[in-house]
């Protein structure tokens, strides 16, 4: 997927869906690991618990990671305010987009 993102000359990576303290947790931390610019959207995301969830979100701001609430990238009408470079990636579903790439 790497060589994917870097292939549409994307540099930031807004991350979503579940779980926050497992499958977002580690997709964000592998993504900032490769040099991206990485934001969890916490209001887009859920978690498994509570301790899980605090845990993971403090690993993540200690990492780089931005937490930020998806009112801080779409603007008053909805539309996405951030540009081409960027993309939101959907953990829980992004193997079924993975699957032919």
């Amino acid at each position: 997927m790497n060589d994917k993102l870097i292939g549409l000359d994307v540099d930031t990576l807004y991350i979503v869906g579940l779980a926050l303290d497992y499958c977002v947790f580690y997709s964000a931390k592998d993504a900032i690991g490769l040099g991206f610019k990485v934001y969890v959207v916490e209001d887009a995301t859920r978690g498994i618990s509570p301790e899980g969830i605090s845990n993971a979100k403090q690993d993540m701001k200690d990492s780089g990671i931005k937490i930020i609430q998806s009112s801080e990238i779409l603007g008053s009408s909805g539309q996405f305010l951030k540009s081409s470079s960027t993309i939101i990636l959907l953990v829980t579903m992004l193997p079924l987009f993975l699957k032919d790439v």
